[in-house]
């Protein structure tokens, strides 16, 4: 309950949370509400920043301010995994998982889920303890790789 004794670190709180949300979101270079934010991003990963590859790659996979082409954002998220982006392998495995614009592959899924969770990125881990667990995408159930 808000009582005149803590009010003010409430505010003192909502005010923190406030800027939190707004720096994650509003002033986030990942997210593309534009084409030109997008091209921008473009520009940053031909200057070699692998980040920028895969935040345009999802742009383009998800038609987040530009046009929806699987087949570009395939490219940017080979070239952001290819330069050490390991969100750019898990997110290209799970476009070989899913088929979407490369013909469908679980063994390439699963190298590029485990490539990303060498990689240190976890999601990677998680997708492909998540096909183990389940047998799912070419693995067998395997609840020990799990």
């Amino acid at each position: 309950l808000m009582t005149p004794q803590n009010t003010s670190r409430w505010t003192d709180w909502g005010s923190r949370a406030l800027y939190v949300l707004l720096s994650l979101t509003l002033l986030n270079p990942a997210y593309a509400d534009t084409p030109e934010d997008n091209a921008r991003l473009e520009e940053e990963c031909r200057a070699g920043n692998m980040k920028s590859c895969g935040s345009s790659g999802w742009n383009y996979a998800n038609a987040d301010g530009v046009k929806q082409d699987y087949a570009k954002a395939n490219a940017l998220y080979q070239q952001a995994c290819d330069g050490g982006h390991m969100r750019g392998c898990n997110n290209l495995g799970v476009n070989y998982a899913k088929g979407y614009g490369v013909k469908q592959d679980y063994a390439k899924a699963n190298a590029l889920f485990k490539q990303a969770c060498d990689g240190g990125y976890m999601r990677g881990c998680n997708n492909l303890g998540a096909n183990y667990a389940k047998g799912n995408y070419g693995v067998k159930h395997d609840a020990a790789k799990a």
